[in-house]
C-alpha cells in the first residue's frame, strides 16, 4: 500500500504539556478560558458561572482545576 508513513515525533511532550491537553480537553474548562480572556479585568466566580449560565459548585471546581494547572490564578478581594 502506498501512501505516507507515520511516526512519533522525536520530541514528545513533557508531562506538564500533556497535563495541560488534558485539563484544555474539558468544555467547560474551555469556554472558562475564552469567557476570561474576553473579559477587561478579573472575574469572580460566581460571575463566571453566571455569565456562562453554569451551577457555582461546577464553576468553582473547573477553576480549581484550571488553578492546579497554572492556567489562571485568584486573588482574594478586599471586603
Amino acid at each position: 500500500m502506498h501512501g505516507k508513513t507515520l511516526q512519533l515525533g522525536a520530541d514528545m511532550p513533557d508531562e506538564t504539556t500533556v497535563a495541560v491537553l488534558k485539563v484544555l480537553g474539558s468544555l467547560p474548562r474551555w469556554r472558562i478560558l475564552q469567557y476570561l480572556a474576553e473579559a477587561e479585568a478579573g472575574r469572580t466566580v460566581n460571575e463566571v458561572a453566571q455569565a456562562l449560565n453554569m451551577p457555582l459548585s461546577t464553576t468553582a471546581a473547573q477553576i480549581k482545576i484550571l488553578e492546579d494547572a497554572e492556567l489562571v490564578h485568584t486573588e482574594l478581594r478586599a471586603a
